[in-house]
């Protein structure tokens, strides 16, 4: 009994001191923690820097004018005559350009229904008064019909005569389609050879012959001073 007595008394002696040792276990983890946090609350948060750019490509150098090297542009390419023209012309001489009028225009003793009439009447030579109102008004073209068609002299002299007083190269127009509207082809004066209407080429479906017509059909105005040709007419 006495044994057992002192086995207990070293048993509970044994409990108190384990008891112990985890009480100071766990006040020193509490004050470890404690210092911890302490220490995190007492530290200054330095800013975190914003990111910067790194250094990028150096910039193309551009080139002075005292520059010797690299590519110099080109100079300004030299103006056409055409170009030329235009730059010495006025706002009123451009706008009479984009007409195409008949000679009868410049002539005043020509009533309106001779004007229009383009067979009949039709001023064949060019008057001092014509001469005048060309130059005062500029005209692009002259259009010319049959009844200004007498023959290869009398139409040479009027386009000499009021080429003669233009400035500016005059174009003349005549309608030559071949067939019932060649005002050249139909006047036998001018000798030269029909080539038939543009649809009775068209049927044959030959490129050649429709070719050879138009080549033909250009030759000869091109040498009796034409420069346009109101042809061919898909009506």
């Amino acid at each position: 009994m006495r044994c057992a007595g002192q086995a207990e008394k070293r048993d509970g002696t044994k409990g108190i001191l384990i008891m112990r040792l985890k009480f100071i276990s766990i006040l020193m983890l509490i004050m470890f923690l404690a210092g911890m946090t302490l220490t995190s609350c007492g530290r200054k948060t330095e800013p975190v820097p914003d990111p910067q750019p790194g250094p990028g490509p150096d910039p193309e150098p551009v080139p002075g004018p005292d520059d010797d090297g690299g590519d110099e542009p080109e100079p300004p390419a030299d103006p056409t005559p055409a170009e030329k023209i235009l730059a010495g012309m006025t706002t009123e001489e451009k706008v009479c350009q984009l007409f195409m009028i008949r000679p009868e225009h410049l002539f005043s003793e020509q009533k309106q229904e001779q004007v229009e009439d383009i067979t009949e009447f039709g001023v064949k030579e060019a008057t001092d008064e014509m001469k005048q109102t060309l130059m005062h008004y500029p005209c692009g073209g002259i259009v010319l019909f049959g009844g200004n068609l007498k023959g290869p002299a009398e139409l040479a002299r009027l386009m000499e005569d009021l080429s003669g007083v233009s400035t500016i190269p005059l174009l003349y127009a005549v309608d030559e389609e071949g067939g019932g509207v060649a005002r050249i082809a139909n006047n036998g004066n001018f000798g030269v050879r029909k080539v038939g209407t543009m649809g009775s080429i068209g049927d044959t479906g030959d490129t050649a012959k429709a070719y050879d017509a138009g080549a033909y059909i250009g030759s000869y105005l091109k040498e009796y001073g034409f420069n346009v040709d109101f042809a061919p007419v898909a009506d």
